[in-house]
């Protein structure tokens, strides 16, 4: 496109310098497997409806990951939940590479 007032300078749409992004400093990113392992980890467990609320999954997809988890090795039990209330989830004999995270199949 012409520039309309020919006195002005035109803009460059693009950077004509060769810039390299800066490197950003984070904290290394926590897995949702990561997740799962610490919210079955804990004193009480938990249950399904926990997990996928804390883990943005659907309840199909926390039954697949503790499936993972326990092909891996992780022990997993399945507690009774009190009258009405749903069955909890606990790992009773992790696998020390799990914990980790560090196990990949």
């Amino acid at each position: 496109m012409a520039n309309a007032n020919p006195t002005e300078p035109t803009r460059a749409t693009k950077s004509t310098s060769a810039s390299k992004p800066t490197p950003r400093k984070s904290s290394p990113r926590k897995t949702k497997r990561q997740t799962l392992i610490k919210l079955l980890s804990t004193k009480s467990g938990s249950d399904i409806d926990r997990l996928a609320e804390q883990l943005g999954w659907q309840r199909h997809s926390v039954r697949a990951g503790m499936s993972k988890l326990r092909k891996e090795g992780v022990e997993i039990a399945k507690w009774p939940g009190a009258t009405g209330r749903a069955p909890r989830y606990q790992i009773v004999v992790p696998l020390a590479d799990a914990a980790m995270g560090s196990v990949k199949t």
